[in-house]
């Protein structure tokens, strides 16, 4: 519980760390043991007492150091890291911040507002603020950490375009925190920084290169976002027409706009001889096919069946991938089956959580919706800096079937979280706009029968 405070006594100068100051601190540092020699075992009470004696004594340390050497002495830094880390550990998120915020400042005054020293501060400052629920500081502390990246001549452009894609990667996710008010404006300045990294990644490797794929496909999404943004049905779909749409295009052109992007992506794939790559390339073809409900998405799938059996895939690992159908768009780019089938992995919920299933029933696993404006849209990763960001989500099971075309129809509940009309009523409309990839068994669409979900969104705020 308690953190490690040998390395920070290193900042405190031989004149201020005295004898009794650093026994006090040291002590401290040790793991209390309970009676029975357990370090963890101590009681609330006493991690509490243990944490503002603690706090007590990085304060004490501060004013004497800041007596001694003004407050702009650069020995300032680790102590003020120290105090802040202690306030976290203690829950006081408010004073950490300020003395985050001071640190900052510190680093600025000492060594410019451009320097790289900066960004750990301004990665436990995004932390600190996550756990305030302070969203908008979070947005500037990322768009101010890409700032730092842009000036820096020694960080590579993946480095640069990475912290870039963090500021639009947040933003999406904001989409399902901040004041609804910013929804739209935020996804629409997401939109607009992953656009842009798309035309100076072309600046930098051309407009055939692979090392293009990514960017395009998050390109690729944003046009399926836009499409569910003018889906919704509140007031946030007619806000989002009035914002985005402007009157020129129909929403299905947004789904077209995205099937064109991911076809560039399949027409830079086949310049290449890596044939699992290309049968990818034409699942992701087929995947936007089937979102814009165009008839050839079978037969893409039906190539990409072929293409990997040609390069080399088991035949047993091919038919497992295309018989469990699963929920479109995927969110990220993959150029192996393996890592795609790992990636929907981590969404497994076990066959028991569902109840009692009928047999043949197909496990569909988890889907976390964006918002309840945007019930059918998946929900944006948030950028690693955000760490483990938690929201409070609603939980729906749902047991419905699925079509030849992969479309849901006959949604039934099988236990809700909170157990409320709305909320059940939510996820059943989700689901039926939901669209699926097919259940493919030779080289055909087949029906899926009976399936559950396990569908979850955010509380409306």
């Amino acid at each position: 519980m308690l953190r490690a405070m040998n390395t920070r006594l290193q900042a405190c100068p031989p004149s201020l760390c005295n004898p009794l100051l650093l026994a006090l601190l040291l002590l401290l540092a040790e793991p209390t043991l309970s009676q029975d020699g357990d370090p963890d075992s101590g009681s609330p009470v006493q991690i509490s007492n243990q944490q503002q004696e603690q706090i007590a004594l990085y304060r004490q340390q501060l004013a004497e150091m800041e007596g001694e050497l003004g407050p702009y002495d650069g020995a300032l830094v680790e102590v003020l890291s120290s105090l802040a880390d202690a306030l976290i550990d203690a829950g006081d998120f408010d004073e950490a911040q300020l003395l985050l915020n001071r640190r900052l400042q510190l680093l600025r005054t000492l060594a410019g507002p451009e320097n790289p020293a900066q960004l750990p501060v301004l990665e436990e400052m995004i932390a600190n603020n996550i756990r305030r629920g302070e969203w908008q500081d979070v947005t500037r502390h990322f768009e101010f950490t890409s700032w730092i990246m842009e000036q820096d001549e020694e960080a590579d452009l993946e480095n640069r375009l990475t912290a870039r894609n963090d500021v639009a990667q947040w933003l999406l996710m904001s989409v399902s925190l901040d004041d609804p008010r910013n929804r739209i404006r935020n996804f629409m300045d997401a939109l607009e920084i992953q656009g842009r990294i798309v035309f100076d990644m072309e600046d930098q490797v051309g407009k055939d290169s692979t090392a293009l794929i990514p960017w395009l496909y998050r390109h690729a999404l944003n046009q399926y976002r836009t499409y569910a943004f003018l889906q919704a049905e509140d007031e946030l779909g007619y806000d989002a027409y009035q914002e985005m749409q402007r009157g020129y295009l129909a929403d299905d052109d947004y789904q077209r706009r995205g099937l064109n992007i991911v076809k560039r992506i399949r027409d830079i794939v086949e310049q290449g001889d890596d044939l699992e790559a290309q049968a990818m390339a034409l699942i992701y073809d087929a995947d936007f096919q089937a979102l814009a409900d165009l008839g050839t998405a079978t037969s893409r799938y039906r190539q990409a069946i072929g293409k990997l059996l040609e390069a080399g895939i088991a035949q047993s690992q091919v038919d497992a991938f295309f018989a469990t159908p699963m929920v479109l768009p995927v969110d990220r780019y993959f150029t192996r089956l393996s890592d795609m089938q790992d990636w929907a992995a981590q969404f497994a919920v076990p066959d028991e959580a569902f109840g009692e299933l009928e047999e043949g029933t197909l496990n569909l696993g988890r889907f976390d919706s964006w918002n309840e404006s945007l019930p059918f849209a998946r929900m944006p990763g948030a950028p690693a800096a955000a760490g483990d960001l938690a929201i409070d989500l609603r939980q729906v099971d749902l047991r419905f079937r699925i079509d030849s075309r992969g479309k849901i129809s006959a949604p039934k509940v099988i236990a809700a979280d909170p157990d409320e009309t709305r909320v059940r009523r939510d996820a059943m409309d989700a689901v039926r706009k939901m669209q699926l990839r097919p259940r493919i068994l030779d080289g055909r669409g087949r029906r899926a029968g009976v399936a559950v979900l396990r569908y979850r969104y955010p509380a409306p705020l």
